[in-house]
């Protein structure tokens, strides 16, 4: 048995049309509904979208910055990347160039390149806030600690700025553990 149409309106002001339709039993068993009081009264709460004719999309909202955690991690990856072609470039030099002290120097620059230039490609933060600390802490610890000792050896500067980096690259390290264990 079928009953005659009625109209009510949504919550947006819109107006939806209900129809009962017979019931079947084989609607449950496909998977899929076939009775159209369900997918109007779905499409009418949001539950999926039904163009109608005449239909005129309302504007789509924009969002400014990043929208999504793959966004907001560019940088420090394009970040760490280049941090990790220094190190390589930073292990030949003192393979191939470098003696003594400054070689050695030189491989432990490279190394700590390497490994945090690793951890920002694939570091993805939980905690937003966080995430953005420790990513920062990291960029600024490989920058003053490889920096400092590179500048040591090319400028024949004291490393004074290689504690300050090692701190930083040991808060940024302690910042990803606790983002981690929140997540």
């Amino acid at each position: 048995m079928v009953t005659p149409r009625s109209t009510a309106r949504t919550r947006s002001g819109r107006v939806a049309s209900t129809r009962a339709s017979p019931t079947r039993a084989s609607s449950r068993s496909s998977g899929r509904s076939s009775n159209p009081d369900r997918l109007r009264r779905r499409a009418a709460c949001g539950a999926f979208f039904v163009v109608r004719p005449g239909f005129k999309p309302r504007a789509r909202m924009k969002f400014h910055g990043a929208t999504s955690d793959r966004d907001s991690a560019r940088w420090p990856g394009a970040l760490g990347a280049l941090s990790g072609a220094s190190g390589v470039g930073l292990a030949a030099y003192a393979a191939h160039v470098a003696t003594g002290d400054a070689q050695r120097w030189l491989y432990t620059a490279a190394a700590m390149a390497l490994v945090h230039g690793a951890l920002l490609v694939g570091y993805v933060p939980h905690g937003r806030r966080l995430g953005m600390f420790a990513r920062v802490a990291l960029v600024l610890g490989i920058l003053l600690f490889s920096g400092s000792l590179v500048a040591a050896h090319a400028f024949g500067m004291a490393a004074r700025l290689a504690p300050a980096g090692g701190l930083l690259l040991i808060t940024g390290w302690l910042l990803v553990a606790v983002d981690r264990a929140r997540g």
